[in-house]
């Protein structure tokens, strides 16, 4: 189990997500 590697991949799926919510979520 790589714990580094699992949070390395939570922060670029929550990265993705905060795009994605300012692209479909007018200022």
């Amino acid at each position: 189990m790589a714990k580094q590697e699992d949070r390395r991949l939570f922060f670029v799926a929550m990265t993705r997500a905060k795009k994605e919510l300012m692209i479909t979520r007018p200022a």
